[in-house]
């Protein structure tokens, strides 16, 4: 009796590991593969992020390099999403209201745009910034 009992041990334990493999266990050289082409595809969208950026981005209004802008993607990317919503809305007030204050002093809109703007990567860093375009579909 103790064989048949050995007998069906093996046979569940094959039948657990084969709900395993399907269930994407997989062995670790199919996931270094599977990493290593994820890897590849990673470049790959930041190349192309990088190419698109570069000819879209008029050079001397835009505070935001692209290579800066591929890395706050990869940062973000560990983040949740509440957090880098939250963050934003935080940057948005902080301009709206340096905008305010602005006019507030009789500053003219286009001033107190550029102003507001220069307090925002002032306190959030040089990625914070917005073009002069992007300052009016804002602040309009």
């Amino acid at each position: 009796m103790g064989k048949k009992k050995e007998k069906k041990k093996v046979g569940k334990t094959k039948k657990k590991e084969q709900k395993v493999s399907k269930r994407g266990g997989g062995s670790a050289k199919q996931l270094k593969s599977e990493i290593k082409r994820l890897e590849k595809e990673i470049r790959k969208r930041d190349d192309l992020i990088r190419k698109l950026q570069k000819r879209s981005a008029p050079k001397a209004s835009k505070e935001v390099a692209s290579d800066d802008t591929a890395d706050l993607l990869h940062s973000q990317r560990n983040e949740s999403i509440a957090v880098v919503q939250r963050r934003a809305w935080e940057r948005h007030q902080y301009l709206r209201q340096q905008y305010e204050q602005h006019l507030e002093e009789n500053n003219p809109a286009t001033t107190a745009r550029r102003l507001a703007n220069r307090d925002l990567i002032e306190r959030f860093g040089d990625a914070a910034g917005y073009s002069a375009e992007e300052l009016l579909d804002i602040l309009s």
